[in-house]
């Protein structure tokens, strides 16, 4: 069952994949960004998203440096 609802999750991703890419855009989720009206707390989310992504970034660059060497 699990395996059936990864294939699933997968189909949904590829194909909003295709979608954003026929219409040139990026997969968002932006409906914190449309919920925040604060200036101050704009930037503090874009901040912690920025953090997040410097985050995995180092991570999956650990991770492919160990598979190299």
């Amino acid at each position: 069952m699990l395996q059936l609802s990864t294939l699933c999750a997968n189909w949904l991703y590829m194909t909003g994949a295709v979608l954003a890419s026929r219409n040139r855009e990026h997969i968002v989720v932006d409906f914190t960004a449309q919920a925040i009206s604060s200036p101050r707390l704009q930037a503090l989310r874009e901040l912690l998203l920025a953090v997040i992504v410097l985050v995995l970034d180092v991570f999956f660059l650990s991770l492919a440096r160990d598979m190299l060497g």
